[in-house]
């Protein structure tokens, strides 16, 4: 399987690959893909590969699967780095065979269907992985207000007690001009 050969040397190039790869049956366990192991993202991928040069893969499929993989960003730090190397590697691994290794038209269209896919995964993944960036950020921004909010509000409330002391001293003054002797 040429997928899973190229896939064995990202994992061995790039250690957040092998630790996504070693930790997804825990991770995206509450995901609706299968696809978790090299060997079911082999099949999965020569599935669609399949399915384009036939005409009937879908873009927005691509970058869909590109932004599914955002979760492995958050907890792993998968990022485009390792999507360029998987790349490189996949193409190197794909004019190493031998029809594509001797035709200079297939070994260019290897190329470039390779690097369109990856693009298009890419673009998924950013896509996504913004839209979380901006989500959080909104989140941070509320409560950084609400942090702001609840120190004025016990900053009265301290205003306050400081005003019940010096009434609690009025009072003691009060008690020690009696003569209760």
């Amino acid at each position: 399987m040429v997928y899973c050969r190229s896939e064995f040397q990202l994992e061995s190039s790039c250690p957040v690959v092998a630790q996504c790869f070693s930790s997804t049956q825990q991770v995206l366990s509450t995901a609706q893909s299968s696809v978790r192991t090299v060997t079911d993202h082999a099949k999965f991928l020569l599935t669609m590969l399949d399915k384009i040069m036939d005409n009937e893969q879908d873009i927005e499929e691509i970058r869909e699967i590109g932004a599914r993989h955002c979760i492995l960003k958050q907890k792993y730090g998968l990022g485009t780095v390792e999507l360029d190397k998987f790349q490189e590697i996949f193409v190197d691994v794909i004019l190493k065979q031998d029809g594509v290794r001797n035709s200079k038209e297939a070994s260019r269209a290897w190329r470039i269907l390779i690097c369109s896919i990856v693009d298009v995964f890419r673009d998924g993944f950013e896509a996504q992985l913004r839209q979380f960036r901006r989500k959080h950020s909104f989140n941070a921004h509320t409560q950084y207000f609400e942090n702001i909010e609840r120190r004025v509000s016990n900053a009265s409330l301290r205003k306050s007690s400081l005003n019940a002391d010096s009434q609690v001293n009025h009072c003691t003054r009060r008690m020690s001009q009696l003569d209760l002797k």
